[in-house]
């Protein structure tokens, strides 16, 4: 039987450079009782800055002991995928905890010549012995908030952390990733 997986949001916003990820990450490892052994990367994008993210983020933090993972070129469903293996490596018994890092290479115009470039930056724990979410590994008729993207798989967790105070104990949320007009779903119960 699979065990039960609980998650948690660690950080959400905007990074503007490699440097301010990686201390959005490090600041997500200081709590003396995270351990997590598994280090999911996931991104969409791809070019020099981006040939071995998830290598480049652990050797520069020096966490030489976490199990590095990339999931990239899978749009908004990079998260759903890595969400996946990590279940599966979660009940196997070889790994307690896993930290999900979402970043997406994103663009704002800010004049008429030139853009702002930022990383939208979701960084969310994953463990079989507790979180301020329960996966529900299955849909729910009713959920309190249904979150969609078909765009960029650190969205849902933007909403989610920004509707957070207002999901009662028991809540259930759905975070939905579109894949043309195939859908995968996550489904959430707040603890």
């Amino acid at each position: 039987m699979e065990p039960d997986i609980y998650l948690t949001i660690r950080h959400v916003g905007r990074a503007v450079s490699n440097e301010t990820l990686a201390a959005f990450v490090q600041l997500s490892l200081e709590e003396p009782e995270r351990k997590p052994s598994l280090l999911c990367y996931c991104h969409q994008l791809t070019g020099a800055a981006w040939e071995a993210p998830c290598a480049k983020l652990r050797a520069e933090l020096g966490l030489h002991l976490l199990f590095p993972l990339a999931f990239g070129h899978s749009g908004c469903l990079s998260f759903a995928h890595a969400l996946a293996l990590t279940k599966w490596l979660l009940a196997s018994g070889s790994h307690r905890e896993a930290l999900f890092v979402i970043a997406e290479l994103s663009e704002v115009a800010s004049s008429a010549d030139e853009s702002v470039k930022f990383y939208n930056v979701a960084i969310i724990e994953a463990s079989r012995e507790r979180g301020v979410y329960q996966d529900l590994r299955s849909p729910s008729a009713n959920p309190a908030f249904c979150l969609e993207t078909q765009q960029m798989a650190s969205e849902p967790f933007l909403d989610l952390k920004g509707c957070e105070p207002l999901l009662a104990p028991g809540a259930v949320v759905e975070l939905a990733f579109w894949d043309g007009d195939e859908k995968h779903a996550i489904t959430l119960r707040k603890e």
